[in-house]
């Protein structure tokens, strides 16, 4: 039985890591990024997919053929990240799609200023979301952004 519980669990989860969808949820925190589109320049929802690792990456944002954005988010990376950051990679990851650059800078700033206006971000909050940064040697915010 015990068998029988764990492959049932392991499909949903399978299942449900196939599904893209255009809202971001996490907690009672639920976003859908728009970005325009890079052939019709029309805005439209980025398309989302809960993935396993992507290129080790927590979310990776990438043009589809049709001029759209998808944005494959690394759930085993997620999960394990603090619900801030996790809130902030979304914001991350929707400038990729709304700025159409791979720049991470550009990205982080981007996507600073988004949360803030949207949200709001506390300096207590940038803080702690340098020190996630600073373990993997990047500098937060990115030199000369003003949000």
């Amino acid at each position: 039985m015990a068998r029988l519980n764990a492959f049932v669990v392991s499909l949903v989860l399978l299942l449900a890591h196939a599904q893209i969808g255009s809202a971001f949820s996490d907690g009672s925190f639920q976003r859908t990024c728009t970005a325009p589109n890079q052939m019709t320049g029309q805005p439209q929802p980025v398309l989302e997919q809960n993935v396993g690792n992507v290129m080790g990456f927590h979310g990776f944002t990438s043009p589809l053929p049709n001029g759209g954005w998808l944005i494959q988010w690394n759930v085993p990376k997620m999960v394990n990240t603090p619900p801030l950051m996790r809130r902030f990679l979304f914001y991350h990851e929707c400038a990729h799609a709304r700025r159409a650059t791979s720049d991470e800078a550009t990205a982080d700033c981007e996507g600073l200023r988004h949360m803030k206006h949207d949200i709001g971000v506390t300096p207590n909050q940038v803080q702690q979301m340098a020190a996630f940064y600073a373990q993997y040697g990047r500098v937060f915010p990115p030199p000369g952004c003003k949000y």
